[in-house]
C-alpha cells in the first residue's frame, strides 16, 4: 500500500468512530480534521498514479457533506447511537478499502534466468507508407518498439516502473503500475560479447500495450533472448514516442473494434454451435464478414503484419538509432521467434506464416482473423496456447447438452482439417480456471472477486510461471534448437493447471465425410468473393444504386 492509501483509510475508519462515540470530547472537530485528511489523502492518492484512491475520495465528499448538512440543521441532542448513518459510512468506508485492497501494488515475479535485464524504446518510421489508420494522408507510419535483452552490470541503475508516467496518465483502472517495479533496467549495457542472441518478436492484444506481458519478456531476456514487442500506433491507446511527440489515440478505435467483434444486427450464430459443420459454417461466414465490410480487425490484420514485417527488416539490416546499433547488431535475424496476445497471437501466426526467418510461432490466447489460415497447416512449429474456453462458453451459451472442452476455437485453423491433431511440433493447451485478460501480466494487479470474474481463480504467481515456462520452452526447442523434453517437462511441472488439447475431433468429423460431402464444402473462407462483394457495394453506393 502507498502511504497516501494508508492515511485515507486510517482517516475514513477513525471518522466512523467517532461518529459513534457521541458523547466524546471535541467530537465535532475530529469529525472534521478526519474528513478533511481522508479527501486531502485521496486526492493526493489519485494525483500520484493510484487510481481506486477515487473511491475513497468520493467517500471522504459524502462525509464532509454529511458534516455540512448536520451544522446547517443545528445541534441535535442524540438520546442514542446514530446506527443508521454510522452504518452507512461504515459500509462506505468498507467499500473504499476494498477498493484499495483488490489493486494492490505488487511485486512481478523476478525472471529464473541467469543474466539482468535491460530495456529500451525507440522509434521506427517506415517512410513507404502514409495515411495508415486514422493518420494524416501524407504522415508516414511511426512506431514505438521496447526491446528487453541480457545485460551486462546493472549495478547503480534503478529497475523501470512498469508504467512510465504518460502510460499511467492514460490507463483507466491500472494506473497503480506505476508503482510496481520491473526486473529491467532502462538502458542497461548488452551483455558482454553477446552475438547471434536468439530473437523474438511480439505484439500486444487489441488496443493493449507493448508493455502487458513484460514478465515473459524479462523471462526470456534473463536467458539470453533479444525480445522486441511492438506498439501499434492508432490500434492501441495514448502514449509519447521517445523523443516526446505524443502517441495519439484513433477516436473511432473503440466504435469500430465493437463494431468488428459485436457487428449489430450481423452477429454470426453457431461459431460455437453443437455441431461441427455448424461451428465450420459459422467460422467461414465471420471470416468472410470481416472482409466483405472491410471491418477494423480486417484492416488492421493487415496492418500489423505489415508493422511486424518491416520492424523485423530494418533491424536486421541495421537501420536503427545509433543508440540500437549494438543490440540490433547482437541479435540473430535468421531464426526468429513471432509471438503475440489475443489479436497479436492472431498476428504472430500470419507473420511467421509470410516470415521465410521465422522459425517458430506462439499464439497466446488469440482467434484466427486470417482466411488464409483456415483448413490449412502452418509450415512452422505452432504452440496455441487457451484460455479456460469451456467455463466462459457455459456461462454466455448455456447447458447444450455437449462437452465444451472438446472443441477449441482455433481447431478449424492452422492445420488442414484432414491431418489436425497428428503433427507433432503443433501443440495445444488450454490453463484451467483463467479468463483471456489473464494470459497478461494483469493478473497480477486484482485480487478476490473481481480477479475471478475478469482474470480467472488461478493464482497470479502461477499462471506467469505456466505462460514463461510454456513459451520459452517452446522457443528453447524449436528457436534454439535445444533437446529440452518439451512440451512433456512443463506439462509435467504444471499438471495442475494446465491440459493438452487435441484437435483430433475434427480430423475425425471431416474424416467422416464422403468425398462427395466434402467437395460441397468451401475449402476456406471466400476472401475473394467478399472483396468482390464489397466492391460492387461501394460502386453502387457511389452511383445511388442503394
Amino acid at each position: 500500500m502507498l502511504l497516501t492509501d494508508m492515511v485515507s483509510i486510517l482517516a475514513l475508519l477513525g471518522f466512523c468512530i467517532c461518529w459513534f462515540r457521541v458523547g466524546m470530547a471535541r467530537r465535532d472537530a475530529l469529525l472534521w480534521a478526519s474528513a478533511s485528511v481522508a479527501l486531502l489523502a485521496s486526492i493526493a492518492g489519485y494525483a500520484n498514479y493510484r487510481g481506486t484512491a477515487m473511491i475513497a475520495l468520493v467517500v471522504a465528499l459524502v462525509l464532509l457533506l454529511a458534516l455540512v448538512i448536520r451544522r446547517l440543521r443545528g445541534s441535535r441532542v442524540l438520546s442514542g447511537r446514530p446506527w443508521a448513518s454510522g452504518v452507512l459510512f461504515s459500509l462506505l468506508t468498507a467499500i473504499a478499502a476494498f477498493g484499495y485492497w483488490t489493486f494492490p501494488n505488487f511485486e512481478m515475479p523476478a525472471p529464473s534466468g541467469e543474466h539482468a535485464v535491460g530495456v529500451r524504446d525507440f522509434e521506427l518510421t517506415d517512410t513507404s507508407r502514409k495515411g495508415v489508420m486514422a493518420a494524416a494522408v501524407d504522415e508516414p507510419r511511426r512506431l514505438l518498439v521496447r526491446v528487453w535483452y541480457p545485460a551486462g552490470s546493472v549495478a547503480g541503475l534503478e529497475p523501470r516502473p512498469y508504467f512510465t508516467d504518460a502510460e499511467a496518465a492514460t490507463s483507466q483502472v491500472f494506473t497503480h503500475f506505476r508503482h510496481v517495479d520491473t526486473h529491467s533496467y532502462e538502458n542497461a549495457p548488452l551483455l558482454s560479447g553477446a552475438s547471434m542472441q536468439p530473437v523474438v518478436f511480439f505484439s500486444h492484444g487489441y488496443q493493449g500495450r507493448l508493455s502487458q506481458n513484460t514478465g515473459l519478456m524479462e523471462e526470456l531476456a534473463s536467458h539470453g533472448y533479444i525480445v522486441y514487442s511492438v506498439a501499434h500506433t492508432y490500434d492501441g491507446p495514448e502514449g509519447v514516442f521517445p523523443n516526446g511527440d505524443p502517441i495519439p489515440e484513433d477516436d473511432k478505435l473503440w466504435e469500430e473494434a465493437l463494431e468488428s467483434a459485436l457487428p449489430g444486427g450481423k452477429a454470426v450464430d453457431k461459431v460455437n454451435g453443437p455441431t461441427m459443420a455448424e461451428r465450420r459454417a459459422g467460422m467461414i461466414a465471420m471470416l468472410e464478414r470481416y472482409t466483405r465490410d472491410n471491418t477494423r480487425f480486417h484492416r488492421s490484420r493487415g496492418v500489423w503484419i505489415e508493422d511486424r514485417l518491416f520492424v523485423k527488416d530494418e533491424l536486421m539490416a541495421g537501420r536503427v538509432d545509433p543508440a540500437m546499433a549494438e543490440i540490433a547488431a547482437a541479435g540473430d535475424f535468421i531464426r526468429v521467434g513471432h509471438t503475440g496476445m489475443s489479436f497479436g497471437g492472431s498476428t504472430a501466426v500470419s507473420v511467421c506464416w509470410q516470415d521465410a526467418d521465422c522459425a517458430a510461432a506462439v499464439n497466446l490466447d488469440g482467434g484466427n482473423f486470417d482466411p488464409q489460415l483456415f483448413n490449412r497447416s502452418v509450415d512452422k512449429p505452432l504452440l496455441m496456447f487457451m484460455h479456460d474456453w469451456p467455463v466462459m462458453n457455459k456461462l454466455t451459451d448455456g447447458d447444450q447438452g455437449w462437452d465444451y472442452s472438446e472443441y477449441g476455437y482455433a481447431d478449424l485453423s492452422y492445420e488442414a482439417h484432414s491431418v489436425a491433431g497428428t503433427r507433432d511440433d503443433i501443440y495445444r493447451l488450454r490453463v484451467k480456471d483463467v479468463q483471456h485478460f489473464g494470459v497478461t501480466d494483469m493478473i497480477m494487479a486484482v485480487r478476490g472477486p473481481v480477479k475471478s470474474v475478469i482474470f480467472g481463480g488461478i493464482d497470479g504467481p502461477t499462471m506467469m510461471a505456466v505462460i514463461n515456462d510454456f513459451v520459452r520452452g517452446f522457443f528453447d526447442k524449436h528457436v534454439r534448437g535445444l533437446d529440452n523434453n518439451f512440451p512433456a517437462a512443463q506439462f509435467a511441472e504444471h499438471s495442475e493447471s494446465v491440459v493438452p488439447h487435441d484437435a483430433g475431433r475434427v480430423r475425425d468429423w471431416w474424416n467422416s465425410l464422403s468425398e462427395t460431402e466434402r467437395a460441397e464444402l468451401p475449402v476456406r473462407p471466400d476472401v475473394a468473393g467478399a472483396l468482390l462483394e464489397a466492391d460492387k457495394a461501394g460502386r453502387a453506393a457511389v452511383s445511388g444504386e442503394l
